[in-house]
Parts: structure tokens; sequence; C-alpha cells
């Protein structure tokens, strides 16, 4: 036998009081009743940046208030709605380009060891560009029709080794930094643009489609690969760190249940990322050259 009740005590409830944050349905068990508990459904939609921030702050100031929302099953729908808020605080523009691009190819060719015929190749696709204030790189990211609905920025002057990074006010965060090939069936996934173009110049690998998260959650990768379903493979190239290999262990588990082919490719053993293993990697090959022109001593 079955008794289902929408308290979690015996006592009723006044009208308007107390939070329904689940039903209780008890089983009979000899001459005791045992709840089985049954959860509300949770809201649809996918927490991302603003919503992930919000969690961080009630997390870190306010811990009774999250533990609240999190006993009453409601933290998503508020992450949600605090999400949306912020989306829509103010709208998506892009940064005014400036005159060249001259301070975006010196530090990436200089600071981050991409080559200049993979910066040119990015620059020519109109995938990044250089601000025209504070002369910041920004990345682009492209829906299906080629309309930017993502940008994020780093700065090419870091002040007291303290980097300057962010998304574009009122950008989407299920979009993402990309290279779209139509004739290609293969996705590779990674944390940051720069890991991108890292892997590119690393690899010569010009054919596969290409997406920079610019976070661990999934979103942009979602929405990829509705807007290009010929994708069947997913190869991984997130980050080496803890963060970065936890992340890929869940992406990989939930994109092989649903049906993708999936690899992970973190990158060599003690480099963080694909562009710390790029920077390594001339570094080295450039100390070999210039070995290799010292005189010979008789």
């Amino acid at each position: 036998a079955k008794v289902k009740t929408n308290n979690l005590s015996h006592r009723p409830e006044k009208p308007g009081k107390g939070a329904n944050m689940m039903n209780l349905i008890y089983e009979k068990n000899g001459d005791y009743l045992i709840p089985t508990l049954q959860a509300d459904s949770q809201p649809e939609g996918t927490v991302t940046k603003y919503g992930m921030m919000r969690e961080t702050y009630l997390k870190e100031n306010h811990r009774g208030v999250y533990s609240a929302f999190l006993l009453k099953g409601t933290l998503k729908e508020h992450l949600l709605t605090i999400q949306k808020q912020a989306e829509e605080r103010k709208p998506f523009v892009l940064p005014e380009p400036a005159g060249d691009n001259s301070y975006l190819i010196s530090y990436l060719n200089q600071e981050r060891g991409i080559s200049r015929v993979v910066i040119d190749l990015f620059l020519k696709d109109g995938l990044i560009y250089e601000s025209r204030h504070y002369h910041n790189v920004v990345f682009k990211g492209n829906d299906k029709n080629g309309v930017t609905r993502f940008a994020s920025m780093r700065g090419v002057f870091d002040k007291q080794g303290k980097p300057f990074k962010c998304d574009v006010t009122g950008n989407d965060k299920n979009y993402g930094f990309n290279v779209v090939n139509e004739n290609s069936t293969e996705l590779v996934v990674f944390e940051a643009a720069i890991d991108l173009m890292s892997y590119v110049d690393i690899f010569a690998d010009y054919e596969s489609n290409k997406l920079a998260l610019g976070m661990l959650a999934d979103a942009p990768l979602e929405t990829f690969l509705r807007e290009h379903p010929q994708i069947t493979s997913i190869r991984f190239c997130l980050d080496g760190d803890e963060p970065g290999r936890k992340a890929a262990i869940e992406l990989m588990r939930k994109y092989y249940e649903l049906g993708y082919e999936v690899e992970d490719c973190p990158p060599p053993s003690g480099y963080k990322d694909y562009n710390e293993w790029l920077v390594a990697a001339k570094l080295n090959l450039n100390q070999m050259n210039q070995r290799a022109d010292e005189p010979v001593r008789a």
C-alpha cells in the first residue's frame, strides 16, 4: 500500500507557508511507513557563465541561502533566472576594430608562439581582430549563418603578470569561438581560443571542425552539434590540469552515450594546455638551431 503526502511531517502546514520541495510517497513495510523521496523535476536550460558565477558567489558569501535553494530543489531555477537577467541587461556590440592588427600579430606570434601563417589565416577568415581601444585580441564565435553571437577578448599587455580576459558584454554563452568545415564529420574541442589556434599550428589541421568552449560547461558544444548535424566524432583537447581532466571524462561519457565517437587528447604530460606545449616546442627548436649555428671548436 502507498500513502502520498505533500508535507515532510504528519502535521499540516498553513496555506502558503513552507516549501513544496518534493512529494513524499510512503510504502508500507510491515508496521512501518517508509518514505520514498521523489524530487520535483528541474527546469530546462543549461547553466552557463553567469549562472555559474552566481552559484560560486552564493557558496562563498551566502552559504545559508545556497543551502536553502538546494533543500527546496530550486537552485537551478534561480541560477537560470539570474543568468537570463544578466544576458538581457545590455545589447551585444562588438568592439570597434583598430586601424591594423600589429599589436595582435606581435602578441600571438612573439608571446604565444603562434606562426604568422596561422594568424594570417584566422585574420583572413574574420575570426579574430584587434580592438581599437586597448588593442585587445577579439575572438569571434559565429552561428551556422556566419552571424557573430559570441566574442571574448584577451589583452596584449599583461599588468604585473596578470592577464586581461573577458567576454564581450551581452554575448550568447551558447556559442563559442569556432572553425567550421561542413565537409568534415570530426569536431575538436578546446577550452580556450588560443589553444585552438596552437593546435592548428602544431598539427597543421585545416580540415576538422574546431570549437573553443571558453569554459568547462558544454552549452557551446550542444549548440554546435545541433547546428552541424554531420558531426559523428569528437576529440576533447581540454587542459591537462585537474578541472580539465575531470571535465574531459564527464563530457566523453555524456557524448559517447549520445552516440558520438569520442577521444581524449590532452596535451603531453607536463604541459597545462596546447599553447604551453607549442611555446615550449618552439623554444626547444630555437635553442637547437642556435647550437647548430655555433662554430665547432677544433
